[in-house]
């Protein structure tokens, strides 16, 4: 029997409506969503974080990182003041203070799984709420020449003494006494906001209620008698190379500045303040101002912070890592301490510290005094 010319036609056009259909399928891609990142280029993890971004755009995720950098902090708080990006990496002092603006999203709707902190963090996270996701913290660690620190007049009170101001101060005295110097420090402006920045409303060093307060007066005593004794020195020099030769027996730095080759003679150890131990913690605060966007921020911030990408991101750069759920294998002597660290009472100073001036006056003046204490 013949088939009918008019039911050819049609079953020629219901096969094409569904090759067609079917192929329209195939080629719609979901619409992207952008979030957008603001960062000051040059700042600690910035160049990191593009790179990040750029990795993270290259796989298939319908969200995608848009960057812009800024040459320096004015000019992002200048351009703020205009428009607001979903995410701006910065410290914890400037995401605390937008917070008290009401510049801040709470973007916890948007997870399946928040990134896991830390204990050391909760703290911080209870200032900001789920606004702030930090990657990890600076802090300042005593670098401690071994065998020079065996041989001097502070080995009778033993290492665990000198993790206070009061017992590296009495070290020092100790030590000076015997004609050695002890300890320097790259800032003294960091020791003063460690032991006085949880008393009252904080340490700025040039205000008259900081230099009048008994605190301060009891901080500034024990450096005083320490310098006068000869066991503290304000070298003009970076503090590291000072212990790592054994011209001093320790040094107050910085953890970033510990990134590089150490000597194998270092030691590192906290120094603790009533507050406990200084940290910075560095991150990225969400002042998206649209509602509706939390899915797409928390998309990218849930594989920044996945845990073996976020702590290998912050030991590499000196950072006490903020996330929990990954260590590494091998780790080394700095990674060890600031992975102890993690479990550690840290205090985070106010952006009202002595720590966050720019314009040196305190650190200037302190080692002047000791100088002239010699």
């Amino acid at each position: 029997m013949k088939t009918r010319p008019f039911f050819r036609i049609a079953c020629f056009l219901l096969c094409a409506c569904l090759l067609l259909s079917g192929c329209g399928e195939e080629i719609q891609t979901p619409e992207e969503e952008t979030v957008s990142i603001w960062l000051v280029e040059g700042e600690l993890l910035a160049a990191e974080l593009a790179a990040l971004a750029e990795q993270f755009n290259n796989a298939s995720f319908p969200v995608k990182a848009e960057l812009r950098a800024f040459a320096n902090e004015e000019e992002l708080g200048a351009a703020l003041d205009s428009a607001r990006p979903d995410l701006i990496f910065c410290g914890h002092e400037r995401a605390v203070a937008l917070h008290e603006q009401g510049r801040l999203r709470d973007v916890s709707s948007g997870f399946t799984h928040a990134p896991a902190y830390s204990e050391s963090f909760l703290a911080l996270s209870a200032c900001v709420g789920s606004a702030f996701f930090p990657i990890g913290a600076e802090t300042e660690l005593l670098a401690v020449n071994g065998p020079a620190f065996d041989q001097s007049a502070a080995s009778a009170l033993g290492r665990g003494s000198i993790t206070s101001i009061e017992g590296l101060c009495a070290a020092a005295s100790a030590c000076g006494q015997q004609g050695q110097v002890f300890f320097t420090a790259d800032s003294f402006t960091s020791l003063f906001t460690l032991a006085l920045g949880p008393v009252g409303s904080g340490f700025s060093g040039v205000r008259e209620q900081d230099i009048l307060s008994e605190d301060y007066k009891r901080v500034y005593n024990l450096l005083a008698e320490a310098a006068y004794e000869g066991g503290l020195a304000a070298c003009d020099s970076p503090a590291l190379p000072l212990a790592e030769n054994g011209d001093v027996v320790c040094a107050l730095v910085s953890s970033i500045e510990l990134t590089g080759e150490l000597s194998g003679e270092l030691e590192l150890h906290p120094l603790s303040g009533p507050a406990g131990c200084f940290a910075r913690a560095v991150g990225l605060a969400v002042t998206s101002p649209f509602s509706g966007r939390e899915q797409a921020i928390a998309k990218f911030l849930s594989w920044l912070l996945q845990p073996q990408r976020a702590v290998e991101l912050a030991l590499s750069h000196g950072l006490i890592p903020a996330v929990t759920g990954w260590e590494p294998e091998e780790a080394g002597v700095l990674d060890t301490a600031l992975l102890s660290l993690s479990s550690a009472r840290l205090y985070f100073p106010p952006l009202d510290s002595g720590y966050f001036r720019t314009d040196g006056e305190f650190e200037h003046r302190f080692r002047a005094a000791l100088e002239m204490l010699k």
